[in-house]
């Protein structure tokens, strides 16, 4: 089953609230912030958007989710006829409504991120932070913060945002506490 477990655990004086969070391979990654020591944990099988163009869409997505080592793993045509694409870490998933991100095709739809709503998609590091970012330009999105560091989230939270062609916001986070 697709699903994050993460742990904060003894997070003292300074520490990163990021710093002890697990994920094991092949997960989708949901960032939990830690005001105190305490253990959480966080259970998501999988997330959809929808999209007006599955195939710009598609084109958006592959370059951005690349450098963070996903990829497009499914192209479903759904019962109704509308498409759905699914993105993971290559070779890990067994069936194939197991990928924990989907574009799911909404014709004619016009869309909306509603307020505070943002997909945070973790990075290995700095460089494939701004490699999304780069990407993300490149392929038709919109900048919603350079690459960088952000002391408000965590001394060690370096991130980039984007807008999608859709209008979805979307991050890459590291932790660079390493």
């Amino acid at each position: 089953m697709a699903v994050a477990n993460l742990a904060a655990r003894s997070l003292g004086p300074g520490a990163s609230p990021f710093r002890r969070m697990h994920l094991r391979p092949g997960r989708a990654l949901i960032c939990v912030r830690a005001e105190r020591a305490r253990t959480l944990q966080v259970n998501i099988h999988h997330m959809s958007i929808g999209v007006a163009d599955l195939d710009r869409a598609m084109a958006f997505y592959d370059r951005v989710l690349a450098p963070l080592g996903l990829a497009r793993e499914v192209l479903f045509t759904e019962p109704t006829g509308t498409r759905s694409a699914g993105y993971g870490q290559p070779g890990q998933w067994a069936l194939e409504d197991n990928v924990p991100f989907w574009l799911e095709e909404r014709p004619g739809a016009s869309f909306s991120c509603p307020p505070g709503f943002h997909l945070a998609f973790g990075a290995p590091d700095a460089a494939a932070v701004h490699a999304f970012h780069a990407a993300g330009l490149a392929a038709g999105g919109t900048d919603n913060g350079p690459p960088g560091p952000r002391p408000d989230y965590g001394p060690s939270y370096y991130a980039a945002f984007l807008i999608d062609p859709d209008g979805w916001r979307i991050e890459a986070v590291a932790d660079t506490s390493a």
